[in-house]
């Protein structure tokens, strides 16, 4: 596939891949088709790294920006050019030893050496970035640029906005360079093979240290494999794997499993459900009528920079709830509903005066995961110096309709391990979020966002309302049909 004339160089992404599995570097290049497509969140990942990007060139402004040079080599080329400048320089190339890699930004030192910053749109400095940068380090070397330190350069989820937004405070630089020498020779032993990969005119056979770090070796396993255990270990499921033990019926007594895990592969194996009605018994005893079903709606994982003041990045900010309240046993049910339909602005204050109208001073308010919406009304309450006593005591009031389900009191074959309301519903109810246009919280987050950013025309916004409001109903509505089954089994 190729000779050794034309061979093919290895940038920093495919590197991280390599360390990931040889067959997903190998496919990477010669069988893409091979590999998931990017989903929604991924997508979203990269759009915030390529905004966090730009934003971060203001930290060293009137650099040479190289990131509109398309082809390769005359980004190369262009780069020696910028170096001769001494000035900051944005997505400076280098091509050394089949290392190719970009630098999202270059400040001159000195006479003759350079800073490197590797800038990240997460909130903390993963692990994995310390091969990334590594490999950006034996590259630029090789190609003799002299460096004077490394820096990462990610997002301060402390940082709190104001317009104007502070650059200087939402950026957190930490400087690398003496935590690089562990990558460094995992990077001279594995490097070398990976090169013979992606000359070779076949998929390697070797296996990662575990199946599902690969996509296209997890994509082989089958159904019902060990990996399919909830909460199991990813070291435990490769040992039961690599020993033969493959998928659930394989699976006995002899095998040290949790209580949960043990819950689960009994309904598996002998396809009926599972119930320990003294537990469930238990949990409804502690219910009070009026009885309120709550559940919270909030965008943030597209905000990298804040776009509401008196918020941090990331932050998820509530713009709509469903609430349905029924005030004693076999009561009319009620609905209550508030949605932010404006441009721009900020949601909190009007969600929380609403909800506290919505919501009276005595009942159970029932959640499905039930620290996500306590969460929201504590940090709100913080930050926007909400004071009233109503929300602490609200606080106390909380019931998680998912205990049942997460501790393994009640398990249906259908759920597959899973205990959230998506797969509990259909186990239980002839009730599903199939046929919504909008099926999952990110996906109606995302298309909030859009909505809230004035990005779409009145049309489209009305058509998301309508969506979001079909979706965080039948979220609350589904709380009221598997409390109602739960309450049926126990009699």
């Amino acid at each position: 596939m190729n000779n050794s004339q034309n061979k093919v160089a290895i940038s920093k992404s495919k590197y991280i891949i390599g360390l990931r599995s040889l067959k997903e570097l190998w496919a990477s290049y010669y069988a893409k088709e091979l590999l998931p497509e990017p989903g929604p969140e991924q997508e979203l990942v990269f759009e915030q790294g390529h905004k966090v990007g730009e934003l971060a060139k203001d930290l060293f402004p009137g650099g040479i920006d190289l990131d509109s040079i398309q082809d390769f080599q005359e980004t190369i080329e262009a780069t020696q050019e910028a170096l001769k400048q001494r000035k900051p320089i944005y997505e400076a190339t280098f091509l050394a030893h089949r290392m190719y890699a970009r630098a999202d930004i270059l400040v001159p030192v000195g006479e003759d050496s350079w800073d490197v910053y590797e800038v990240k749109s997460s909130t903390k400095a993963k692990p994995e970035y310390y091969p990334d940068i590594t490999f950006q380090k034996t590259c630029y070397e090789a190609a003799g640029l002299k460096v004077n330190r490394y820096f990462l350069v990610h997002v301060n989820s402390d940082y709190v906005y104001f317009d104007p937004l502070d650059i200087n405070e939402f950026f957190t630089l930490i400087d690398v360079s003496d935590d690089l020498q562990e990558h460094e020779d995992v990077l001279s032993e594995r490097l070398p093979r990976m090169l013979e990969v992606i000359d070779s005119d076949a998929m390697p056979d070797e296996m990662p240290e575990f199946i599902t770090d690969c996509a296209i070796c997890s994509a082989e396993l089958p159904e019902n494999s060990v990996f399919s255990l909830i909460r199991i270990n990813k070291k435990k499921a490769q040992g039961f794997y690599s020993s033969g033990i493959k998928t659930l019926d394989q699976l006995g007594p002899e095998h040290k499993l949790s209580e949960s895990q043990k819950v689960q592969l009994e309904t598996y194996q002998s396809n009926k459900e599972y119930i320990n009605k003294e537990e469930i018994r238990s949990f409804l005893a502690e219910l009070q009528y009026p009885l309120y079903f709550l559940d919270f709606e909030t965008f943030g994982l597209g905000n990298a920079i804040p776009i509401i003041e008196i918020s941090r990045p990331y932050q998820h900010i509530p713009f709509q709830y469903s609430l349905h309240i029924q005030r004693e046993p076999g009561a009319e049910l009620e609905h209550r509903e508030f949605l932010y339909t404006e441009i721009g602005g900020d949601p909190r204050q009007s969600f929380m005066d609403q909800l506290k109208n919505d919501i009276g001073p005595s009942g159970s308010v029932i959640a499905w995961n039930m620290t996500y919406e306590k969460g929201k009304i504590k940090e709100v309450s913080n930050d926007l110096q909400i004071t009233d006593p109503f929300f602490t005591e609200l606080l106390d009031r909380f019931i998680d309709l998912m205990i049942p389900f997460s501790k393994f009191w009640y398990h249906h074959p259908k759920q597959r391990g899973s205990y959230s309301i998506k797969a509990v519903l259909p186990a239980l109810t002839d009730l599903s979020y199939s046929d919504l246009d909008i099926g999952d919280g990110f996906s109606a987050a995302v298309d909030y966002l859009k909505a809230f950013k004035g990005e779409l025309t009145e049309e489209e916004r009305e058509k998301v309302y309508e969506d979001l409001r079909k979706y965080c109903e039948l979220d609350t509505y589904a709380m009221v049909e598997v409390l109602g089954e739960l309450e049926v089994m126990v009699g």
